[in-house]
């Protein structure tokens, strides 16, 4: 990944620098990723593991394997935003506004307002503020948007024998197999990019259904 500068691997001895959270651990083309930025992603991703593949967390390396899965992930973010910003996309207020009028849907309140004290918790939880949710979401959409205008034209639709084959693929990732030989480090890391998010998406929904069902 060409412009990616990585500093010594300070970020897998998180508990030494409880001191240093807005150390820079990493530089994507000049932008800083911060050790707070790994610690919070690494959260939500152990959660996600303990919910929907526990036993993960049980090996001995599981930590390694989620910094590493976080930096991949946070790295692949600044990537796709820097080449839409480069790209001169844009991503308005009122796309945000709808971008976290959709999530809140997602928790299935009664109301808007049950839906507002869900999400103030949520974030509270994250230790993360308004401003930094929406930009978050900002983010998100200019993924979106890039995807969608850049690189979804010039794929051509997979044939069902490549689907399946790549959900396998992915399925074994969540199952917690190996790396088969026959696949390419490249190609095994975007299958994890895919279960983490599969994961982030049904950790979300079974955080939802707790807070909705808690007495």
């Amino acid at each position: 990944m060409k412009g990616i500068s990585k500093l010594l691997p300070l970020f897998i001895l998180c508990g030494a620098a409880f001191a240093q959270e807005e150390k820079v651990i990493a530089k994507v083309n000049g932008e800083p990723i911060l050790l707070s930025e790994l610690n919070k992603n690494k959260e939500m991703l152990s959660e996600q593991y303990a919910a929907i593949s526990p036993d993960f967390l049980s090996q001995k390396d599981s930590s390694e394997k989620m910094d590493k899965m976080v930096m991949d992930k946070l790295i692949n973010e600044a990537l796709l935003r820097q080449k839409a910003e480069s790209m001169k996309l844009k991503v308005y207020e009122r796309q945000i506004d709808d971008g976290v009028a959709e999530i809140k849907r997602r928790f299935q309140a009664e109301n808007p307002a049950a839906a507002d004290e869900i999400l103030a918790q949520e974030l509270k939880r994250q230790g993360l503020t308004m401003a930094q949710f929406r930009e978050k979401v900002k983010r998100d959409l200019m993924a979106r948007k890039l995807i969608e205008e850049t690189v979804r034209p010039k794929v051509k639709p997979p044939q069902e024998k490549d689907i399946k084959a790549y959900f396998d693929n992915v399925k074994a990732v969540l199952d917690g197999k190996p790396r088969d030989p026959s696949i390419k480090q490249e190609e095994y890391e975007e299958y994890s990019n895919i279960a983490a998010k599969f994961k982030e998406l049904i950790s979300e929904r079974l955080r939802v259904r707790h807070i909705l069902i808690k007495p």
